[in-house]
C-alpha cells in the first residue's frame, strides 16, 4: 500500500486516528482550512495546533506531495429540524437551505467527509417510537429533501448508526436510505441493510463503517462481529474509517471515562476499549461522537 499523510480534521467531534506498519502518519487537528488540500506543497507535514498537547510521534523523514496527502472530515451529530409532531418552530424559515453555509468551505474541502445524522428522512407517518421514560422521549423527523442539504455541503459517508435511526420504525429507517442514495451519498450502520460503504477518492479507497450500542445497528457493545466487518474491509480499503456513535451525555459527561457509560438507564458502551479494538482489527481514523 503507497505511503499516504492522513490529516484528520474535526469540526464538534472527538477522533483518533492510528499507525501501522508506518504507513498511516496519525495527526489531530482540530479545525481544517478550507485550502489544506493543497498545503502539502509548501511542507512536510502538519504542524500541531495551537495551545495542542504535544504527542510522541515520530514524522517519516520523506517530504511528502500533494498527491500523498488526504484530508478527512469528521461532524459529529446532524439533526437539520423536525417536521414531527409539526412543522411550527421545528424548520428553519429557509427551510435549511443555508444551514451549512458556514461551515460548507471547510466539509467540501476534504477528499471526504463523513457525519451521523441524528433522526431520519421522511415526510410523513412511520410509527413513532415508544420509549419507558418519557423525559428522555425525543423524535426527529426531517424532510426527505433534506438529504440534499447534506450532499450540497459536501458530504460522502452518512452514519446513521445511533439511538434515533429508529425514530419512526422500519419506515423511516428505509426512507433515509433512500433519500440519501437518492442524493448519491453513502451511508452505513444498520445491520444487514448497510452495514459499511465504500468511495474512492484520487486513486485511494476508502472505507466506512458506522457503529453504536443500538438495537439493529452494527453493535458497539458486543464487537465480535464489528471486528470481523473491520478486518474484512481493512483488506479491501487503503483506509478505513469508522463512525462511532457511544457513550454518556449532559454537563458531567464531557469526558472519555475508559469504562462503560450509560445515560437514563441505558449502556452506551465502552469507547475507549472499542477503539482499541477496532485500530487492532485494521481501523485507520475513528470519529467518536
Amino acid at each position: 500500500m503507497k505511503k499516504l499523510l492522513i490529516i484528520a480534521a474535526v469540526l464538534g467531534v472527538m477522533a483518533t486516528v492510528s499507525c501501522r506498519n508506518g504507513n498511516v502518519v496519525p495527526a489531530i487537528i482540530e479545525a481544517a482550512l478550507p485550502d489544506s488540500a493543497s498545503h502539502a506543497e509548501n511542507s512536510t507535514a502538519p504542524s500541531a495546533p495551537p495551545n495542542s498537547t504535544t504527542h510522541a510521534y515520530s514524522l517519516p523523514e520523506p517530504h511528502f506531495t500533494a498527491d500523498s496527502v488526504y484530508l478527512i472530515v469528521g461532524v459529529g451529530d446532524v439533526m437539520m429540524g423536525t417536521n414531527y409532531p409539526d412543522t411550527a418552530m421545528r424548520l428553519t424559515a429557509d427551510d435549511a437551505a443555508t444551514l451549512f453555509a458556514h461551515a460548507k468551505p471547510y466539509i467540501s474541502a476534504a477528499d471526504v467527509a463523513v457525519c451521523n445524522l441524528e433522526g431520519v428522512l421522511l415526510d410523513s407517518a412511520g410509527t413513532p417510537k415508544e420509549v419507558k421514560n418519557a423525559e428522555a422521549l425525543h423524535l426527529f423527523r426531517m424532510p426527505e429533501r433534506y438529504a440534499g442539504r447534506l450532499s450540497d455541503a459536501g458530504f460522502d459517508f452518512i452514519s446513521i448508526a445511533n439511538n434515533h435511526a429508529r425514530d419512526f420504525g422500519y419506515e423511516g429507517l428505509q426512507s433515509t436510505m433512500r433519500a440519501l442514495e437518492g442524493e448519491g451519498l453513502s451511508c452505513a450502520g444498520v445491520l444487514g441493510l448497510c452495514e459499511s460503504a465504500v468511495v474512492e477518492r484520487r486513486g485511494v479507497k476508502f472505507g466506512f463503517v458506522a457503529i453504536a450500542p443500538n438495537a439493529l445497528m452494527v453493535p458497539l457493545k458486543s464487537l465480535s462481529y464489528t471486528l470481523k466487518l473491520v478486518k474484512r474491509l481493512d483488506e479491501e480499503c487503503d483506509v478505513l474509517i469508522v463512525s462511532a456513535h457511544a457513550g454518556a451525555e449532559g454537563n458531567d459527561c464531557r469526558h472519555v471515562t475508559r469504562d462503560t457509560e450509560t445515560y437514563f438507564g441505558e449502556n452506551r458502551g465502552n469507547i475507549y476499549h472499542a477503539a482499541h479494538a477496532l485500530i487492532d482489527a485494521g481501523a485507520d481514523v475513528i470519529f467518536a461522537h
